[in-house]
């Protein structure tokens, strides 16, 4: 450190500037503090409660918060200074109470009363290894006391001191000293209180101090010099002069390695006391607060802290601010360019290609034209680029330099004559993809089958047919785009990059030998950029990214910076690939110029607001010239810089700590929400009970420089990863009783990259009405009545069967017996009637005798059918048998009866059994009075299908078998009512078949 002198400092531009940190306020109060806890977040006091920032959002403590309290205190929200104990915690002032905070449980650790009146006047102070000090003061007593606060000890004063409220009174400690202003005396105190030593003032007022761990620094009241104790001599010297234009604009100053900070509500110096230098900011802090924070140029500036790691902040008593490098204007990257375009002022310039010459003139190509800066020149001037145009196509694309011509497209141009000549065609090419080696160039025209070698030494062109299959998706007859061209390793192919055709490698005759789409690079689709090969990797741009190929085994990795445009995450496309002299490169992508390192594989991006970080980029639009300088032409303007005017930062840096900070649930039982926000760093899991389904987690990261996004999933009840947002609160809904794991992705890149996972289990309880073992009982409680109602049912239904079956059997022995009597007696009486009888009583007797005996038969097959007692196969089988045996040897017919697979003892239904009897007497029936065979086959099987009946003859096929009167109708009906199915065949004889499904 130097020795105190006077300084005569020089004016220079700032190379600082200041922002504003829009997430902090002071919530309808004003600040009052500010100190950063050991994990990295800030906290500031203020009278509307405690405030912490971790770079991205504020949450406030305050007493009475359910979602945030703090318990204790004297139970309002004015929190004063505030200072750091040796175990990272917070001692701060909450009217006339002291409280110890502790920032990583979020919950207060001790309290103690000061006295029973409220201190008007309040600093303290905290040593590493010591107690706490603090002084009291009251107005009406002029009395300034300090304090000591051992733990669990009453304070004890150890020291007083009379003070004149109009000359001022100031208290801090640093260096194991205690050192107070009273006015035109400075007084320093051992820790104990009991050794005073006294200092004269080296002005008749001293109005502040600033202390740091090495010495003590004093402005007086006209604010035109800076003091210090220098701890060598023991004395109070000059340490620094003030310039004129910043005296008497200090409301706090600041001291850190010859840089002196100097701020107020609308001022900021920086004095390089070392190199006698002074940056005035003022300016541009005054139109800052008016544009960011209208109507608080009057708020007084509190504190200068330097936040560890980060910078310098300066705290007004309601804003914050961060001081930070100063970046350059948009103006010291791009260049002008004049064109020979007449809507230059009104329309963007799109950029193309970029070439050097031998004499160091830069040419820059743009749509229909090229533009030049010669060497010591600052501005480009435009080439009368009219005479080499001819036709309708205005669009360009390529620009090379090649023994003081240019290569345009498809057009030659003379640099020293002008004079010019097309490579191919009679006509301006438009856009054109040039590929330059030695004397060669290869070149194609877009939406062109062919592909153009030129011998630029002896005025020589071959043509060979491009070989390239199209894209399913573009129009048959052209290949469309290509954006770039590069050799391989040996020099006889090409790799060559499109939008339409992906990535392929060709011979230099235009054979196709290699084609890779999206599928095998691993792309969201097949558009390929620039190209870049370096050995036998091959490097490309792509949609998603940077891409990276393995020329031997073909295999491809997509590194990808995604951003965020409106909301929506995006991948930032890479279109131009330029290499810098450690083989790394400076990409032009869609969104802003961006760096990687090609050892590591990490992206580097450039700061926030940076004239460069949000430009779009475009195709074949840049060059690293012969000075190490760098050309980007964008979509509107052409920009160049040097290494050293850039300062990228790591586009992924590991995330700290993940901390959740607070949790509500709502439960719908009792109408109202759960909060918990205190010790949650140690939660292990989390307990719910089944009325507490709906949650939010508040999660915070410590991160200053990037912006934060969060993805999460919950195992066991959506375990898909939600796309990576920078909302910190997590809102689950309809959770259900069960065992979860709620994961968090943490991410400064939008992507998994340095990602911190942190993970909670969540257990619901079920309601004691749905636990197992009750829903155990109530099932077989349910079981058992069932099963006692199903067992009741089926013996009354038994016992219903039985008494029906009895009443079936009754009722077919009484038809039986009694009408069965009265009708053969009725038969045989009119048949013999009908042997005395002549002429027509003779006919009617015969026809009474004959429905006698056909009532005798049906009433036969209707007691056969109710009696119970024939509920067997066996019963149908064998009055089957004996009926076709009866019927079909009347006609002389013959007959097999095959009966497979059927169990002749099981039980059939009494409806379904008279159902198939019916069906096949009828099928008997028409065959023994219509069929003019002489052979009948009967066949009754059973699969897992069901039952099957077939009744088939071997008469003519041509013959027609028609029932009597409805008799097929009914057979179909029979059969629909039992659930089967009738089919009747006319093809080789007559066939009847019945399926009835099991």
């Amino acid at each position: 450190m130097l020795t105190g002198q006077t300084v005569n400092y020089k004016t220079i531009p700032p190379e600082f500037e200041l922002e504003r940190i829009k997430a902090v306020n002071p919530g309808n109060g004003i600040f009052t503090g500010i100190r950063e806890d050991r994990q990295g977040y800030l906290w500031l006091t203020g009278t509307a409660g405690i405030h912490v920032f971790d770079g991205q959002y504020q949450l406030s403590y305050q007493t009475g918060n359910k979602a945030f309290p703090i318990q204790g205190g004297s139970g309002d929200n004015i929190f004063g200074d505030i200072t750091t104990d040796p175990q990272g915690r917070f001692w701060l002032m909450n009217g006339n109470t002291i409280l110890l905070f502790d920032p990583i449980k979020r919950s207060l650790a001790d309290s103690f009363v000061t006295g029973d009146r409220l201190p008007v006047f309040f600093r303290f102070g905290h040593q590493t290894g010591h107690p706490l000090f603090y002084v009291q003061s009251t107005l009406n007593e002029h009395q300034a006391t300090l304090y000591r606060k051992e733990k669990n000890v009453k304070p004890v004063a150890i020291f007083q001191s009379p003070f004149n409220r109009d000359k001022g009174f100031y208290y801090d400690n640093s260096n194991l000293h205690h050192w107070m202003l009273r006015g035109d005396e400075i007084l320093r105190l051992s820790l104990d209180g009991k050794s005073i030593k006294r200092f004269a003032s080296p002005v008749p007022a001293l109005l502040n101090m600033f202390t740091n761990k090495e010495t003590v620094f004093f402005v007086g009241s006209r604010q035109n010099a800076i003091y210090w104790w220098n701890p060598v001599s023991d004395q109070i010297e000059l340490y620094s002069t003030i310039p004129a234009f910043a005296a008497g604009k200090m409301q706090s100053f600041y001291v850190e390695n010859d840089l002196i900070y100097i701020a107020s509500n609308m001022y900021l110096f920086i004095l390089d006391k070392k190199n006698g230098t002074v940056q005035d900011l003022s300016p541009q802090f005054t139109k800052l607060v008016q544009v960011e924070a209208p109507g608080h140029l009057s708020e007084t500036m509190l504190k200068i802290y330097r936040q560890s790691g980060q910078g310098l902040l300066l705290q007004t008593v309601a804003n914050l601010y961060r001081l930070k490098k100063k970046m350059p204007g948009i103006d010291f990257f791009r260049h002008p360019v004049f064109t020979n375009l007449p809507e230059q002022q009104t329309k963007p310039i799109s950029y193309r290609a970029i070439t050097e010459s031998a004499d160091h003139h830069i040419y820059a190509s743009y749509y229909t034209g090229i533009s030049v800066r010669k060497p010591g020149e600052a501005a480009f001037a435009p080439l009368p680029t009219e005479r080499y145009r001819k036709g309708d196509m205005v669009s360009t694309y390529s620009l090379q330099y090649w023994n003081q011509h240019l290569l345009w497209n498809n057009v030659l141009i003379n640099i020293t004559t002008g004079q010019s000549r097309y490579m191919f065609d009679t006509l301006f090419s438009g856009h054109c993809t040039q590929y330059l080696r030695g004397d060669s160039c290869w070149l194609y025209k877009w939406s062109s089958q062919s592909l153009y070698c030129y011998d630029l030494q002896n005025n020589r062109l071959r043509t060979y047919p491009l070989q390239i299959p199209m894209d399913e998706n573009k129009q048959e007859g052209r290949n469309g785009d290509m954006n770039d061209m590069e050799d391989d390793a040996n020099e006889n192919q090409l790799w060559v990059s499109s939008h339409d055709f992906g990535l392929a490698l060709i011979t230099k005759e235009g054979k196709l030998l290699k084609r890779f789409l999206y599928t095998e690079l691993g792309t969201s689709d097949s558009y390929i950029t620039d190209l870049e090969r370096v050995g036998d990797q091959l490097w490309f741009g792509c949609t998603d990214g940077l891409g990276r190929l393995d020329i031997p085994t073909g295999r491809s990795v997509i590194f990808r910076n995604p951003g965020i445009q409106n909301n929506i995450m995006e991948n930032r496309a890479v279109f131009s690939i330029v290499p810098d002299e450690k083989g790394n490169f400076y990409l032009g992508s869609s969104s802003g110029l961006l760096y990687f390192n090609t050892s590591t594989l990490s992206f580097f991006n450039l700061m926030e607001g940076h004239p460069l970080s949000r430009i779009e980029f475009n195709r074949a639009s840049s060059l690293k010239t012969s000075d190490g300088r760098y050309y980007m032409g964008s979509t509107n303007g052409l920009y160049s810089f040097q290494p050293g005017d850039l300062q990228f930062i790591s586009a992924s840096e590991p995330v700290k700590l993940v901390k959740l900070v607070g949790i509500a649930n709502y439960n719908n039982r009792q109408n109202e929400y759960n909060y918990q926000s205190i010790g949650l760093d140690s939660l292990q899991s989390l307990q719910l009970s089944p009325f507490e389904r709906n949650l939010q987690f508040s999660f915070s990261v410590p991160e200053y420089n990037h912006a934060v996004y969060y993805s999460y999933r919950v195992k066991g009840f959506n375990d898909n990863w939600s796309e990576y947002k920078p909302e910190n609160s997590i809102s689950l809904s309809g959770l259900v009783p069960g065992n979860y794991l709620l994961e968090v992705k943490v991410s400064t890149a939008l992507n998994d990259t340095n990602a911190f996972l942190y993970s909670l289990p969540i257990h619901m309880r079920q309601s004691w009405f749905k636990k197992p073992w009750v829903i155990a009982l109530i099932v077989l409680g349910i079981l058992g009545l069932i099963i006692w109602f199903i067992r009741n049912q089926f013996n009354q239904r038994l016992q219903r069967q039985k008494e029906l079956a009895q009443l079936r059997t009754k009722i077919s022995s009484d038809l039986h017996d009694d009408v069965g009597t009265i009708l053969s007696g009725l038969a045989m009486q009119s048949q013999m009637l009908a042997y005395a009888a002549t002429g027509d009583q003779k006919q009617s007797l015969n026809e009474i005798s004959e429905m006698s005996r056909e009532a005798m038969e049906h009433m036969r097959d209707t007691v056969w059918a109710m009696d119970s007692r024939k509920d067997k196969y066996e019963n149908l089988i064998d009055r089957m048998r004996a009926f076709a045996e009866r019927n079909l040897a009347l006609k002389n017919f013959t007959h097999e009866f095959i009966v497979t697979e059927v169990d002749t003892k099981k039980f059939i239904d009494p409806e379904k059994r008279q159902a198939i009897y019916l069906i096949f007497k009828e099928a008997i029936t028409n065959i023994v009075k219509h069929s003019k065979g002489n052979h009948v086959l009967i066949g009754l099987y059973m699969d897992k299908a069901g039952l099957h009946l077939t009744v088939k003859d071997n008469g003519d096929a041509h013959a027609q078998i028609n029932s009597d009167g409805l008799g097929i109708s009914n057979m179909t009906m029979r059969a629909e009512k039992i659930g089967g199915k009738l089919y009747i065949r006319r093809e080789e004889g007559y066939e009847v078949q019945l399926d009835i499904p099991a």
